[in-house]
């Protein structure tokens, strides 16, 4: 049965890696554009999240909860920039790896992806402590808060990417897909169904929370007085820099949770009749989109932040990166 679905739906072109099949007239141009978008979100994602994860190290005055978090969301990029996208380059370009390769690089890409969302989730639940408990805030700011929210954070996506290594498929609780790119999907149902159905969930209640989280915020700010405002300016700027971070992230994997629940529908009712060739730019660019969130979020962070803008000119002017007033 999940034979027979894998290849229906590699004809029907519902996922990426169906699309860089060479039985298709283009797939070679596919190829190559896929693999220089993954390349140059690669680029950006290494040297822009490098920049960010050295200067707020270097920088005491950005040393508390909340640079913090972004700070473990740039390591999270950046490791996605440095292993998972070109591991997947080289998925894409050249013939199926070996099966501990692809395990690999399977569960680099879950656990990494699924902890900048959960990251995603635990910056806006900061947030909305801040502005909601403002007084409360940094006195609460204590090393029992911060293993709570790491843990949190590590916690969902480790259980998420370990449990396809374990070898109980048949159970339902996944096995990664070599199939050009190493993955879980509902391609294989009987093998995935629960996994899948776990990581679906947990994005759509993620996604729903973050959403909630911030119409919260925005709702609490407008509330807030003029003069109450002006003197929390630092908190605006940092609501509108996490508020732009969150927001990306949710552009980012709103199309993949579409493309996911797409996915499922056709693994459990295959279509009768599907024009073979439309969904390939829809599922490109789900995916390009899903991988470009590593590389969108240290650009928001660089150029919405003083302290990193100005050290961005220092650094192209050979100064050392120093605390600035």
């Amino acid at each position: 049965m999940a034979e027979y679905r894998i290849t229906k739906l590699q004809l029907i072109n519902i996922s990426f890696p169906s699309i860089l099949t060479t039985e298709q007239p283009d797939s070679r141009y596919i190829i190559t554009t896929a693999a220089i978008i993954s390349g140059i979100i690669s680029v950006i994602a290494i040297f822009g999240n490098l920049f960010n994860i050295i200067f707020i190290w270097r920088t005491p005055a950005l040393h508390n909860l909340n640079n913090l978090i972004i700070l473990n969301l740039s390591v999270i990029d950046f490791l996605n920039g440095s292993i998972v996208l070109p591991m997947i380059i080289v998925f894409i370009t050249t013939t199926k790896q070996p099966y501990p390769v692809c395990q690999f690089q399977g569960f680099m890409l879950f656990w990494l992806y699924t902890a900048s969302l959960t990251t995603s989730s635990a910056i806006a639940c900061d947030r909305l402590y801040a502005i909601t408990y403002p007084l409360r805030y940094h006195p609460n700011t204590t090393v029992k808060k911060l293993i709570i929210i790491f843990t949190y954070i590590w916690f969902i996506p480790t259980v998420i990417a370990t449990l396809p290594l374990l070898g109980l498929q048949q159970f339902g609780l996944g096995k990664y897909l070599n199939l050009d790119l190493c993955f879980i999907s509902f391609l294989s149902y009987d093998d995935n169904y629960i996994v899948c159905w776990i990581f679906t969930i947990i994005i759509a209640v993620v996604i729903t929370s973050i959403l909630s989280i911030y119409a919260v915020i925005f709702f609490i700010a407008y509330r807030k007085t003029t003069q109450g405002l002006a003197r929390g300016g630092n908190l605006k700027r940092s609501i509108r820099t996490t508020a732009l971070i969150v927001g990306t992230n949710l552009l980012c994997w709103l199309p993949f949770l579409i493309f996911n629940y797409d996915i499922y529908v056709d693994a459990v009712n295959p279509p009768v009749v599907t024009n073979i060739f439309s969904p390939s730019g829809y599922a490109v660019t789900v995916v390009i989109l899903f991988f470009s969130n590593a590389a969108i979020n240290p650009l928001i962070y660089i150029f919405t932040n003083s302290y990193t803008r100005k050290g961005l000119l220092h650094l192209f002017h050979n100064n050392r990166v120093h605390d600035y007033p």
